[in-house]
């Protein structure tokens, strides 16, 4: 009589998984310190807690309603 053994149970492998990355962290948003408004120009000053990078800066995002002087400013100065 041929006796057939049962076959070894073999764990299947563990799928090995990457360790999950970590989107950066956004960076800390701005605070804005001072602001000038200077209705001979008419300029905005406005003074950020850390240096910015002002090439890519549309000043027309930035409108400063004086409503004691009337005016509507949306311009800037690159380099301010």
């Amino acid at each position: 009589m041929l006796v057939i053994p049962d076959p070894k149970y073999r764990k299947p492998r563990a799928k090995t998984t990457l360790p999950a990355h970590k989107p950066p962290a956004p960076p800390a948003a701005l605070v804005l310190v001072s602001a000038e408004l200077d209705l001979g120009g008419p300029w905005v000053t406005l003074t950020f807690d850390r240096a910015i990078d002002v090439a890519g800066f549309v000043g027309s995002a930035i409108v400063v309603e004086d409503e004691t002087a009337g005016t509507n400013v949306s311009r800037h100065r690159a380099g301010d």
